[in-house]
């Protein structure tokens, strides 16, 4: 079989990352055995200098198409500084980020929803379902909180804009250079609570 240098360098990649992850005896304090693990990671990285594209590669060579599958191969290292191979193999699926963080009921009645992005199909529907739980727990107002939220559909922005005003309502009217690009988006469903106090953070 033959290997090339990137090869070896992904193998040697994987085996220390597992080493850092799997490598911890019940006597070791986790926070030192970590710590020990990247010392040593860090070392052997700056003898073999390994070039700097090296995390894209390994990055490009474990994602793929959703329902295929990788195998990786670490060697995990033993209390008698032996090596034992193993091999975890991982079937690749979907990432959803958790547009809802946090939420929850602060001070005095008052529900708080982070929302993190608009850039999740569906979204709006998490966002919908921690509302209805906040009310049932007895919020009495609302802040969302949109700091660090990077934006998304504007769809989503649209139906969580609907929860707090009436159906059929204008929301916002975009255009474009020609007639026919411009889009007006207006509330479609009725909503949750049009009278509930609401606040908005965002990033200034």
């Amino acid at each position: 079989m033959k290997w090339n240098s990137k090869k070896i360098l992904l193998m040697i990649c994987v085996g220390l990352t597992g080493s850092a992850l799997f490598s911890f005896n019940k006597g070791d304090d986790r926070n030192f055995q970590i710590a020990k693990n990247l010392d040593i990671f860090n070392a052997i990285f700056k003898e073999l200098r390994i070039p700097n594209d090296l995390t894209s590669y390994v990055s490009d060579n474990l994602r793929g198409e959703p329902g295929t599958t990788c195998v990786l191969k670490v060697e995990r290292p033993t209390s008698d500084s032996t090596y034992v191979p193993m091999e975890f193999k991982i079937t690749r699926s979907t990432i959803r980020t958790n547009p809802v963080p946090y939420y929850g009921i602060v001070g005095n009645n008052v529900g708080y929803i982070v929302i993190s992005t608009f850039a999740i199909e569906n979204c709006s529907k998490d966002i919908k379902k921690a509302l209805i739980e906040l009310k049932q727990q007895g919020a009495k107002s609302i802040v969302l909180d949109l700091r660090g939220n990077g934006g998304g559909l504007l769809g989503e922005a649209v139906n969580v804009v609907n929860f707090f005003v009436p159906k059929g309502k204008e929301i916002v009217v975009t255009k474009g250079k020609i007639k026919q690009a411009g889009t007006t988006y207006k509330t479609m469903n009725e909503p949750v609570d049009t009278e509930i106090p609401l606040l908005v953070l965002r990033t200034a």
